[in-house]
């Protein structure tokens, strides 16, 4: 029987997890970077042909877009999370006689 997964310490330290949101914001970073550069390309792709655009650089153009904005809107969804997140723990932490009973995510819930 395998035994159950117990950890010395806390799993989600307040370190620990604003170590992993700055690992996702870096890579979000990136792919718009790289999205980006394909926009580039694809449109220089174009602007070279003759004739007729080719429609697949056109598509490619437009889904390179799509990922660089995606990219960003992932970003700035993280942000708004953590900043609705810091909000409710100065609201809490600012008012200390009364408490509160929150309630657990369901994540955690062991099933």
């Amino acid at each position: 029987m395998v035994a159950e997964y117990k950890p010395h310490g806390k799993y989600f330290t307040e370190v620990r997890v604003q170590k992993q949101i700055k690992n996702i914001i870096e890579e979000n970073k990136e792919d718009r970077l790289k999205a980006l550069e394909a926009y580039e390309y694809f449109k220089g792709r174009l602007e070279t042909d003759e004739g007729e655009p080719n429609a697949e650089n056109q598509r490619s153009m437009l889904d390179s877009l799509k990922i660089a904005q995606t990219a960003r809107n992932n970003s700035v969804k993280l942000l708004t999370i953590l900043n609705k997140t810091f909000e409710v723990e100065k609201s809490t932490s600012s008012n200390p006689k009364t408490k509160e009973k929150g309630t657990v995510n369901p994540l955690f819930i062991k099933t």
